[in-house]
């Protein structure tokens, strides 16, 4: 497990740097910009791909506190993600675009279904073996992207009852073809 400690040395008054502790003692840092993201505008994503981060850093909870409310749009695309904690979830409620493409997850925890404005989530490329279902509890789901993990089953029965969804890809999946009943979907379906 990692812990987060924040480096007293550095005397940064725009930038706070935070150090991830791994296991191994070895130190990873990254910089956030805090100015920049505290003047986030419900337009601009929140950019924190391509970090190797292996879980969301505690400290990045504590610096976002104030201004969550106003994050629409959240990168965590291209990390070592094996999971999310429901925290995540619970803090950013007014997420709309969720990019967490280029992880290691194989599943996400029951909080997502606290995203009511989610409209948007890419998944692909991750270690899914079953369709995410807390997705299909999101009513304003617009478009969710599964492409290139292990999914066999689509839960194409529910994800009929979603009435904003537009989009689903399952692209490069090894989804059971025979067994989807595709006469009457209403939203495009990329297998």
């Amino acid at each position: 497990m990692n812990r987060i400690i924040r480096d007293p040395c550095i005397q940064q008054p725009i930038e706070q740097r935070y150090h991830l502790l791994p296991k191994n003692e070895n130190f990873r840092t990254f910089s956030i910009n805090v100015e920049k993201i505290a003047s986030v505008s419900r337009t601009s994503p929140t950019d924190l791909s391509d970090c190797d981060l292996t879980a969301f850093p505690i400290g990045i909870f504590l610096s976002l506190k104030n201004v969550s409310g106003n994050i629409s749009s959240i990168s965590l695309a291209n990390n070592e993600l094996k999971s999310l904690p429901g925290k995540f979830f619970t803090t950013f409620q007014n997420l709309e675009d969720l990019d967490l493409e280029g992880n290691l997850l194989q599943k996400l925890p029951v909080e997502v279904g606290l995203l009511p404005k989610l409209k948007k989530i890419n998944l692909s490329r991750n270690k899914f073996e079953v369709f995410p279902g807390e997705l299909t509890k999101l009513q304003g789901m617009e478009s969710i992207n599964l492409e290139g993990n292990q999914i066999k089953d689509i839960p194409l029965d529910e994800l009929k009852k979603m009435p904003q969804l537009s989009s689903v890809n399952v692209k490069m999946n090894p989804v059971h073809k025979e067994c989807l009943n595709l006469s009457d979907v209403k939203f495009e379906f990329a297998l």
